[in-house]
């Protein structure tokens, strides 16, 4: 397929783009970049002093002087990874580009497209006088792939827009109309030690488990290695009045848990019904999740512990660790499939003489977010445990009434002849920062964007024709929007 006349004016862009450096938190020089692209263009634009964030605006053209002003918006920075034995300075290296059967990619190298497009898409259509659009304001912000300290930090003042098109997303026909926003939680079990009074000392291991991303994958039903160690515990513990030397799982927070151990000793006299009572419950875990997952328990004799936990705090744990909801708290009743909140216990780990249980809250509703963190307090106090709540972004919250959605499905049914699929996802984007900043200025959202893959990887790449396409239609969407 052949490119467009403003197919090919993207990929040059984008080709100079993919010349200057900017991993996260670099993202000095494609500011200045920028800059200069915006005085040489006779283009309002300025850095954020706090964020580093690039602003720059554009007139209405003629006919759309009253039109509600549309917002741009896209990140700087990219992932900067590559392949090993891969000669290549990304503080100073321009990336080297290929091009085979339609698909561009870099040589060994993350190719940025995440989120360049939406740099060129942007330069595209400010350096042009051809295309019909409202006023426009583009904000292209910084860190979005660590911190999101762009999104997060930016002044609302300075975006008087009231609809927002984010163009981060990565699949062609598809519209994103909410995303969660979450908060993580942690508990501090205080124990004391001491020499143990049992004789035999053992190791379980739960493994197997496929894991996954505590967003995309939840709703998947797949199994929790520190759930199931939890209950296996309460088991043995019931049995054999065991004493707990050491409790650890997960490795992520934001990552449903795969594996977990656990070390205890017990009297000798009970390591026959031990070996078996194990494999009861291996088999036991494996019906009850089905198809879902599958998961091996597996016994070592001995371990490296040479203390125990009291057996107060030893109770408090596994009961505290069995109250603790894991995986899907609402699904949406409006959008097929989606989940709208929630948890993950994703780390449980000893550092010294304190337990520390973490987990993950992600919700696209505030109130239910806010109601999963009091339930977790509520729980922390009842068993005497220290507790706090970090790390707390915005959602994106679905709205029933979206104009700016409604017009551009109609568009694209109407120059396709398909339907565009809209999807929520269960997982943080910028999204989330803009429509909690701009909920004075009545913000309407949608994301979009073209065919990519392996992004955040080296192999990476970015469907041409696909970009292509979808920059005609956020054209004739501008256009639609008087």
């Amino acid at each position: 397929m052949q490119l467009s006349k403003n197919g090919q004016i993207v990929m040059d862009w984008f080709r100079e783009i993919a010349k200057i450096p900017r991993c996260s938190g670099e993202e000095a020089r494609i500011s200045e970049f920028l800059i200069k692209f915006a005085k040489d263009n006779n283009l309002e634009a300025f850095i954020e002093e706090t964020t580093g964030n690039v602003i720059i605006k554009k007139n209405a053209t003629k006919g759309y002087e009253n039109s509600k002003t549309v917002i741009l918006q896209g990140h700087l920075d990219m992932v900067c990874e590559k392949n090993q034995g891969i000669v290549h300075d990304f503080s100073k290296d321009a990336l080297k580009l290929t091009e085979h059967e339609g698909l561009l990619r870099a040589t060994g190298t993350t190719l940025g497209a995440d989120n360049g497009i939406a740099i060129a898409y942007a330069l595209t259509i400010l350096s042009s006088d051809e295309f019909e659009h409202p006023p426009i304001e583009v904000i292209l912000t910084t860190e979005e792939e660590t911190s999101m300290k762009g999104a997060e930090f930016f002044n609302p003042q300075n975006l008087k827009g009231s609809r927002l098109l984010n163009l981060d997303a990565e699949e062609e026909g598809v519209f994103y109309i909410s995303s969660a926003g979450g908060i993580d939680h942690h508990m501090y079990l205080d124990f004391k030690k001491s020499k143990p009074s049992l004789d035999s000392k053992y190791k379980v291991l739960i493994s197997g488990l496929k894991g996954g991303h505590s967003g995309s994958d939840i709703h998947k039903e797949r199994g929790n290695s520190i759930k199931l160690l939890a209950r296996t515990l309460a088991e043995l513990n019931s049995k054999f009045n065991l004493e707990l030397a050491d409790f650890n799982g997960g490795s992520k927070i934001n990552a449903i848990p795969r594996e977990a151990s656990c070390a205890f000793y017990i009297d000798k006299s009970f390591e026959s019904d031990l070996n078996k009572m194990i494999k009861e419950l291996e088999n036991l875990y494996n019906n009850e999740m089905g198809s879902a997952d599958s998961v091996t328990l597996s016994i070592e004799k001995n371990h490296e512990f040479d203390t125990v936990m009291d057996k107060e705090s030893t109770d408090k744990l596994i009961n505290v660790l069995l109250l603790i909801h894991s995986g899907i708290d609402h699904k949406s009743v409006d959008i097929e499939d989606f989940v709208i909140s929630s948890q993950n216990l994703g780390v449980v780990k000893f550092e010294d003489n304190t337990v520390i249980i973490s987990n993950s809250l992600r919700s696209s509703i505030k109130s239910l977010k806010t109601a999963m963190v009091q339930k977790l307090d509520i729980i922390a106090n009842a068993f005497n445990l220290r507790f706090e709540s970090e790390a707390d972004y915005p959602e994106w919250q679905y709205k029933p009434n979206s104009d700016l959605r409604d017009i551009a499905c109609k568009l694209y049914e109407d120059l396709t002849g398909n339907k565009p699929v809209i999807k929520a996802i269960h997982a943080g984007l910028e999204c989330g920062f803009f429509a909690d900043a701009l909920k004075n200025n009545d913000i309407d959202i949608l994301s979009f964007g073209p065919n990519m893959d392996g992004v955040h990887s080296p192999d990476e790449y970015l469907d041409i024709n696909s970009a292509d396409r979808v920059f005609g239609f956020l054209v004739e969407l501008l256009k639609t929007l008087k």
